[in-house]
């Protein structure tokens, strides 16, 4: 029996888990990269993702294993702090993970991984695809995954408006990898660092691996659109980024000051400023042939990075969907592949987005008493943290109205995030 053939576009975090996952099930797989590892190295900053150790395990499932060779520069949990004038803080817990979190620079990770998927013997064109190229493959017979938008590919997505809720970006963005970050308490060290604002928005920072090998931070600032932080438009290069970093700081997160009086960008190019709009898409794009292509990642699904689920979702995504291509027999048409996503959108996909809804809209009444109890608890706080792992477990509570009750009892016992193993996708 010949290798089933795919090609997939787009050498990003969802594209670069699925080549290397079919190369495991015997796929001939080809990948579309519009830049070279080089190339890669020297780009402005991507969108940073933190891993959670299980998303870094279904990672290695597919074959992955650049993070065992890096040095450990992992988040053991969070520091989680509200405030409503800026300068003082109104709640604030911590609490660990059941497994510390994984972040490199994502220059670094996408040039790794191109390198180690051809050492594979996957195949690398490194070129812009156009539509015109997805007809010819497909009329070749190839199974065609997109991971990127980039050129117009993502256009054939049709927006599932039952499962978005926003048709505008809630934050505009600005992402910035930076040495000298120093946040002054010990307890702090290795953790996720949140501050956040109702009013004006966010400023978080996490540890981070720079593609030089050097121990960063990545901090990202989220401003809420007409709000009081929204003047990132004065951003137009690192200087004015970093200026604009401690400016935001002692505004609306004075009492973290300390952390960024002394940060640096970690290269002339780590920063970055941006807005996109939460949002899901159909799966399955028909081309003007009407043969199918198949989408995936933040083609997909897109949510706001204040939760840090990007890169969690797509992970859990791109697992679900090669674990059904192993029991596949033969190759996807556009009914299977609707029914995937939906299984996984019903499974796991839809408590992502609403964890990370949760965190830019004001928390319903459960929310407020679940984080109020993990001011007060450290088993709470603890497992409040883990859910960060597995939103799912946290989502269930919400919507119930004595969730918050049960939830604390749960966590003063001992229970925390209850991460499944990966099993079979019926």
């Amino acid at each position: 029996m010949s290798a089933r053939r795919a090609t997939v576009v787009g050498a990003g975090q969802g594209g670069l888990h699925l080549a290397h996952g079919l190369l495991g099930q015997g796929w001939e797989v080809t990948l579309i990269s519009d830049k070279t590892p080089a190339e890669y190295l020297q780009m402005r900053a991507l969108s940073s993702h933190t891993l959670q150790e299980r998303s870094v395990e279904l990672e290695r499932r597919a074959g992955i294993d650049v993070y065992d060779d890096l040095y450990d520069n992992r988040s053991l949990g969070v520091d989680f702090s509200t405030t409503e004038d800026g300068s003082s803080v109104a709640l604030r817990f911590q609490g660990d993970w059941e497994a510390p979190a994984t972040a490199i620079d994502t220059r670094m990770k996408y040039a790794l991984l191109i390198e180690a998927f051809e050492r594979r013997g996957g195949k690398v064109l490194y070129q812009t695809a156009s539509v015109e190229d997805l007809e010819e493959l497909t009329e070749r017979g190839e199974s065609v995954f997109l991971a990127t938008g980039k050129g117009g590919l993502g256009k054939g997505f049709t927006l599932d408006e039952e499962r978005t809720v926003y048709d505008r970006p809630q934050r505009d963005l600005m992402l910035l990898l930076l040495k000298g970050l120093q946040p002054p308490r010990p307890e702090q060290q290795q953790r996720i660092t949140f501050c956040f604002n109702p009013e004006a928005g966010e400023i978080f920072w996490a540890p981070n691996l720079h593609k030089s090998g050097e121990p960063v931070h990545v901090l990202l600032v989220e401003a809420r659109p007409e709000g009081p932080m929204d003047r990132l438009g004065e951003v137009s290069d690192g200087a004015s980024a970093l200026a604009m970093t401690k400016e935001l700081m002692g505004e609306f997160a004075a009492w973290e000051l300390d952390s960024v009086r002394n940060i640096s960008l970690a290269d002339e190019d780590s920063w970055l400023r941006g807005a996109f709009t939460p949002l899901v898409r159909r799966p399955v794009a028909r081309l003007d042939s009407g043969r199918p292509v198949f989408g995936l990642g933040d083609v997909l699904i897109v949510v706001d990075p204040c939760a840090g689920q990007g890169g969690n979702c797509t992970a859990w995504g791109v697992d679900h969907l090669l674990r059904g291509l192993e029991q596949l027999d033969g190759v996807p048409d556009a009914e299977w592949y609707e029914q995937q996503f939906d299984a996984f959108w019903d499974e796991e996909g839809r408590y992502f987005v609403e964890f990370s809804n949760m965190l830019i809209e004001p928390p319903n009444e459960v929310a407020q008493a679940i984080f109020g109890a993990a001011q007060e608890s450290r088993p709470v706080g603890d497992r409040l943290t883990s859910t960060f792992a597995h939103p799912k477990v946290l989502m269930n509570y919400l919507n119930a109205p004595d969730g918050a009750e049960r939830f604390v009892r749960e966590a003063e016992a001992g229970v925390r995030a209850e991460i499944p193993a990966p099993g079979p996708v019926a």
